[in-house]
């Protein structure tokens, strides 16, 4: 019985020390989208153009495919 109590205190402790993470701010997690946006479509502007990513690729690879 006294095992059980040592490790529910045990188990008791580690639950309430460990606090999650906060969350950042809707305005600064929408400032990033944007950014992140801005770069790939400057970037990337042409969706239908080959991409060169190590070497010259089809414009269906799945990350544009996945973006768009």
């Amino acid at each position: 019985m006294n095992q059980f109590r040592w490790a529910f205190l045990a188990a008791l402790f580690i639950t309430v020390s460990v606090a999650g993470q906060e969350l950042p701010d809707r305005n600064s997690t929408m400032k990033a989208m944007v950014k992140v946006n801005d770069y790939f479509m400057t970037k990337y502007a042409d969706y239908s153009a080959p991409s060169n990513v190590g070497r010259l690729r089809p414009s269906n690879i799945w990350t544009r495919g996945v973006y768009y």
